[in-house]
């Protein structure tokens, strides 16, 4: 997802496969770097979902990863 300069975006993560749940997870900035910080970074569901805080004035993409454990 797109996160325009000077502004913030939740961004989530793919979903884990049934019967697992997301345990952690991780960001991927697609392009140049930016000057971002991470506000929050929590499960939501059956993903995870970071919201990051872009201070600088250039826009990036980022993708946020799911890591998921299974049960037994």
């Amino acid at each position: 997802m797109y996160v325009h300069p000077h502004q913030s975006l939740r961004v989530p993560g793919g979903p884990c496969p049934a019967g697992s749940v997301p345990i952690g997870g991780g960001y991927d900035w697609h392009g140049t770097h930016v000057t971002a910080s991470i506000v929050e970074s929590l499960a939501a569901g059956n993903k995870w979902q970071m919201m990051f805080t872009n201070n600088s004035g250039k826009g990036d993409d980022v993708s946020v990863i799911t890591q998921c454990l299974t049960g037994k």
